[in-house]
């Protein structure tokens, strides 16, 4: 059980860092709405105080329920606000601005419980080998998915596919 739960466990950080790595495409998401840049990195903000607010309450949640329900919190979130951008976002507004802050706060509480739910199973030994494949795997997925998701073109409709393939990984 134990080798299964830490196997599920990079599973989950590859797919999951796959579909945050593909939030680097913003810029071109934003520029099909008819956004300028200076939108992108508002947009990229507001990702950022949803994530470090997520961090901190999920610090205080970790100490309260398993980390396991904390990731499944995250992954709610994450899921929602890639939803709003399939189906709720057709231009700039709080729409948008409420779809980063929900991924953002997602990536947050993922970031802080899936190291925790690793710890429950790592020991002495293995501990630096489980993390560095943590970190591997999380690197991966963020790097390769603006790579692979560079053939889809730019259309609305394939930005649409996407987002909810990222639903599927999430």
């Amino acid at each position: 059980m134990k080798e299964k739960s830490v196997v599920f466990i990079f599973i989950g950080a590859l797919l999951l860092s796959f579909s945050y790595g593909a939030f680097f495409l913003l810029p071109l998401f934003i520029e099909h709405l008819g956004g300028a840049q200076d939108a992108t990195g508002f947009l990229l903000g507001v990702t950022g105080i949803g994530t470090i607010f997520a961090v901190i309450v999920s610090k205080l949640m970790l100490k309260k329920m398993k980390s396991n329900l904390v990731t499944v919190i995250g992954c709610i979130s994450y899921t929602v606000g890639i939803l709003l951008f399939v189906f709720v976002v057709h231009s700039m507004g709080l729409k948008i601005i409420l779809a980063s802050l929900l991924l953002g706060i997602g990536w947050g509480f993922y970031y802080n419980s899936a190291p925790y739910s690793l710890s429950l199973f790592a020991n002495n030994t293995n501990r630096s080998v489980f993390f560095s494949y943590l970190s591997a795997f999380s690197v991966l997925g963020s790097g390769v998915a603006p790579v692979a998701t560079h053939f889809f073109g730019r259309t609305k409709w394939i930005f649409n596919i996407y987002f909810l393939l990222r639903v599927l990984q999430v």
